[in-house]
């Protein structure tokens, strides 16, 4: 059955960052940026999560 290694059990466990509310905007706007940049989809979402919570933490 699909979906029922433990493998693939542990990958749907795997907790998401959690953006803020008042930062979503500005994170999917840098996550397209990136993505538009030719980086892979994953590595755009992570790296446009963590530097828009860095920019905000500098503030």
């Amino acid at each position: 059955m699909p979906g029922h290694t433990t493998r693939e059990r542990a990958k749907k466990r795997v907790k998401r960052k959690s953006v803020p509310k008042r930062l979503r905007k500005k994170v999917s706007a840098k996550i397209s940026k990136l993505s538009r940049e030719g980086k892979p989809q994953a590595q755009a979402i992570a790296q446009g999560i963590n530097q828009t919570l860095k920019e905000s933490k500098k503030k």
